[in-house]
């Protein structure tokens, strides 16, 4: 509802769509997207390698998947973190556990950045040509 009425005009205009989806089976053909990206967002995906391996399918190539988190294992914030994972039953994955993810799914050029005074991190894969 905020989607739609943020982006409007957009929408009218024919330049945005607003679909809801689960990530596990994105209902998008394959190659579809120049970029795909998850906002603190990741840690509720059901199974963090096949809907990174999802998001590949859907990306052209050369595409780029950008996962960016201000939760993760390691963080300024792991002790907090971690008692709500226990609690919603969610992962808190560290930086390099998501650039392993990120290759071993097909991912090149995984780049990962971390700003821990900042609680944030950001990982970035590139689809294969």
């Amino acid at each position: 509802m905020v989607s739609r009425m943020t982006n409007k005009k957009f929408i009218q205009a024919g330049r945005v769509e607003i679909h809801q989806s689960a990530v596990s089976c994105l209902p998008f053909p394959d190659n579809m997207f120049d970029l795909v990206t998850a906002v603190n967002t990741h840690n509720y995906w059901p199974n963090l390698v096949t809907d990174t391996q999802e998001t590949l399918r859907v990306l052209k190539p050369n595409g780029k998947l950008i996962i960016i988190g201000s939760a993760y294992e390691g963080g300024k914030y792991d002790r907090r973190n971690q008692k709500y994972a226990e609690l919603i039953e969610i992962t808190f994955p560290s930086v390099n556990e998501l650039r392993e993810i990120f290759l071993k799914v097909g991912y090149s050029e995984v780049q990962t950045f971390e700003k821990y005074n900042r609680d944030w991190m950001c990982v970035i894969g590139r689809k294969p040509l």
